[in-house]
Parts: C-alpha cells; structure tokens; sequence
C-alpha cells in the first residue's frame, strides 16, 4: 500500500530542498490527487528533484505553478524517460502522466 507525506512531515523533513533565497510564489506544488486534493509537495524555483522520493514517487496527479513558474516532469527518476512541461494550474496531468511521476524541475521567470 502506498502512503503519502504529509505536508507537516515533508517540511520537518525536507526543508533541504529549499533554495536559501527562495520567495513566496515561485514555486510548482505537486498533489497526490486530481484537482489539487491529498498530499502536496512543494518545489522552489530553480530546485532540480533527481527523484521525488518513494513515498510520492509515481503518484502526482495534478499541479499548480504560481505564475512566471513552470515545471517540467518527468517519467523516470534523474530525468529520464518523456517529459512535459507544465505552467499555471493543471488539475489533472492527464492518463499518460498520471501516477508516473518521479523527477522534476522547476523554472520561475520574472
């Protein structure tokens, strides 16, 4: 059975993935579920994420990109396998994307 992070225990856990200067709204947020619902992992711009992790790996299925952000994802961990690129609010990544997930990075633009 999978489980999922949760946001309390991601930002104990996982403050490393912070970029030191990071600023409010530049960011990709990643969800378990369609429609920006269940557990969320957050990814700063300029964060490059080799692998999501096993407890969320292979299970995104929606993301929002605060605006000038954009992410690109993709299928295999270390960024291999396709790729998409996602901007603004997507709440669903659609049947080839979802739950296929495992690496990520993320680019904001002001």
């Amino acid at each position: 059975m999978k489980t999922w992070i949760s946001t309390a225990a991601l930002a104990a856990v996982g403050l490393f993935l912070l970029p030191q200067l990071a600023q409010a709204g530049e960011l990709c947020s990643f969800f378990q579920h369609r429609d920006f619902r269940g557990g969320v992992f957050d990814v700063y711009g300029g964060d490059n994420i080799r692998f999501v992790g096993n407890q969320i790996n292979d299970q995104i299925s929606s993301v929002s990109c605060d605006p000038g952000c954009s992410a690109t994802v993709f299928e295999h961990w270390k960024y291999g396998g396709e790729a998409i690129r996602l901007r603004g609010d997507v709440a669903f990544v659609g049947q080839r994307w979802n739950d296929r997930i495992s690496s990520v990075r993320v680019r904001c633009v002001f």
